[in-house]
């Protein structure tokens, strides 16, 4: 890698850029038939690894995972719901650590690859329990906690940006999908003339219901 710094850009909007590529996604699967096509889904997926190699290649740490991909917002959204949470000690993590080696790594062992210390985690969006941060703390303050299903989301206790446009999106896609199977979408797209457009404008539809 050539270890380039995220640009603030994409630190601060990658996650709409994530939502404008999960719906993309969504789009593309309806309009070329990728359930029915294996070519158009290979396509897909090349894509996919084709611009999170080369993110790799340009930038240090995961930055296509952190802030771009879109199957990872979604997953991370999902994983809110978990049972489960790599949360730390604060009171170890600010009194007793002089390093913070969970975030910087060691020799050894890398830091976090999703630039985040368990010390300050409060959700489970971004963690993917590589572990990381167990091997390097002397001091044993990441732990591995049960929680109650769901409990990350009713304890919010300020407006979430990921949350609050990412969520709208999916129910608008999953509309999007039902609508897809109905005549009245296929009116639709005999109204446009072209599959594309119809397609498009059944999205753009269904996503607005959903927002509003």
């Amino acid at each position: 890698s050539l270890g380039l710094k995220v640009h603030s850009f994409v630190r601060e909007y990658g996650f709409y850029m994530a939502a404008a590529g999960l719906c993309l996604i969504i789009w593309a699967e309806i309009t070329f038939h990728m359930v029915d096509s294996p070519r158009a889904t290979a396509v897909l997926l090349t894509v996919l690894l084709s611009v999170n190699i080369a993110a790799g290649l340009l930038f240090r740490h995961r930055v296509w995972c952190r802030y771009l991909c879109p199957l990872g917002h979604l997953s991370g959204i999902m994983s809110r719901c978990s049972i489960l949470e790599f949360r730390a000690n604060t009171n170890v993590c600010n009194n007793d650590c002089p390093d913070h080696s969970c975030y910087t790594g060691n020799k050894d062992v890398n830091g976090c690859p999703m630039l985040q210390g368990p010390f300050s985690i409060s959700s489970n969006q971004h963690c993917i329990l590589c572990g990381n941060c167990i091997k390097v703390c002397s001091k044993q303050s990441p732990r591995l906690n049960l929680r109650l299903p769901a409990y990350e989301l009713w304890n919010v206790l300020k407006s979430d940006k990921i949350l609050s446009i990412i969520v709208p999106l999916i129910i608008g896609t999953q509309i999007f999908r039902g609508f897809e199977r109905s005549v009245l979408f296929h009116n639709v797209k005999d109204l446009f003339g072209t599959p594309w457009a119809g397609t498009s404008a059944a999205m753009i539809l269904c996503l607005m219901i959903a927002i509003l």
